[in-house]
């Protein structure tokens, strides 16, 4: 038998919706922030991609939000500052990178909901803070710089060194087979 559920009517929305583990792939649909009585969106442990939609900060309702364990990359919208009922939030291991807002319950949250994001950085407990992060390449840069520095002067000493051996076996071989030869 086959039942619909076209006839009922509902006076709300569920609070809570929970489409963790299923392996859904693509986006986040941007239409999931219209839903603004939902309190609780858990999607973790999918495959999905792309950015996260600052859409999703019209569900004002919102107290928890799991994002975690996806292919999400791009930043976390600044929006989601304004989503004052947010308690619990986690976007840990995806391929986020960019600054976690500081607005809003962001800077309650523990260092986990961010870990595995190494793009990641923000006032939160325990991250690198984007000033530090904006200073690392910097240095990276030049220790690297000084590195290839000295393997290219190890490889021009290593070249030059073998070139006077080889010129000087070369010589001595030459000069001992005349010598060779005029005794015969």
């Amino acid at each position: 038998m086959h039942r619909s559920l076209q006839y009922n009517h509902f006076s709300n929305f569920p609070p809570t919706l929970s489409l963790s583990l299923n392996n859904f792939t693509g986006p986040i649909w941007p239409q999931f922030g219209n839903l603004k009585e939902l309190h609780f969106f858990d999607l973790k442990h999918n495959k999905l991609s792309g950015s996260i939609p600052s859409e999703l900060s019209g569900m004002v309702s919102l107290e928890s939000m799991d994002l975690s364990y996806n292919h999400l990359t791009g930043t976390i919208p600044s929006s989601f500052g304004k989503l004052s009922f947010l308690s619990k939030f986690s976007v840990a291991y995806n391929q986020l990178h960019g600054t976690i807002p500081s607005t809003g319950q962001f800077l309650t949250f523990p260092s986990s909901a961010f870990e595995g994001n190494p793009g990641l950085c923000g006032q939160v407990h325990s991250l690198i803070s984007c000033a530090s992060r904006h200073q690392q390449p910097h240095s990276t840069m030049s220790s690297n710089t000084h590195i290839d520095s000295d393997i290219g002067i190890s490889i021009g000493v290593g070249f030059g060194t073998g070139l006077v051996i080889s010129l000087g076996c070369t010589t001595f071989l030459y000069v001992r087979d005349k010598r060779a030869v005029r005794r015969r």
